[in-house]
């Protein structure tokens, strides 16, 4: 087997761990949030809930390669390749949260 099918078949394998918990629509719109950004709650809510689908997935991928489910360098690509995307959406998260997410108010706990 050539080392340019292995790599495919590995990202493929990737791709299917991923598919389990993403759909291809949900996919498409956390890359176009990440690329747009978020302009107001309601993107910023959907922009949320995308990434932490994607974070779960992300995570089922690293168990699956940690498992040895799923190995190879497609895979890793497949893998950094999400990770750099959670990054950029966590990082536009941050940046759009309001400051009463960010300031923890000592009365609010118990």
């Amino acid at each position: 087997m050539s080392s340019t099918n292995a790599f495919e078949e590995s990202k493929d394998k990737a791709l299917e761990v991923i598919a389990t918990h993403l759909t291809a629509e949900e996919m498409v719109d956390f890359g176009e949030y990440n690329s747009q950004g978020t302009h107001d709650p309601e993107d910023r809510e959907k922009l949320m809930d995308l990434t932490n689908k994607h974070q779960q997935a992300l995570y089922q991928l690293g168990q699956a390669m940690i498992d040895l489910e799923v190995e190879g360098e497609g895979a890793l690509e497949v893998f950094t390749d999400m990770l750099a995307l959670t990054e950029e959406a966590l990082r536009q998260l941050r940046k759009t949260e309001s400051p009463r997410e960010s300031v923890v108010d000592i009365r609010d706990r118990d």
